[in-house]
């Protein structure tokens, strides 16, 4: 089994960085509901493209690196929930 390496915890919960679990939590019970999505590009620079819900999006993360790593062992696929701005 693959495992993804633990995040970096920089302490700031703003998109693109590691959610708080509060941040977490109101996602998963006040809508709307994750879009899937698919990551097209993760570059050097934090910037990420990705398609989610039909649209072309590109949002910043603080380790874009990880991410790819990450939508690799789901082959690209992902959740987007624009509200709280999680990936």
């Amino acid at each position: 089994m693959i495992e993804i390496r633990p995040p970096k915890m920089c302490g700031t919960y703003l998109p693109g960085h590691c959610p708080h679990w509060i941040q977490i939590n109101l996602a998963s019970k006040e809508g709307p509901k994750p879009v899937v999505g698919r990551l097209f590009d993760a570059r050097i620079d934090g910037t990420v493209v990705i398609e989610a819900g039909g649209d072309e999006l590109q949002r910043w993360n603080h380790e874009s690196d990880r991410l790819a790593e990450a939508a690799q062992l789901s082959e690209g696929d992902l959740f987007y929930q624009e509200r709280w701005g999680l990936l």
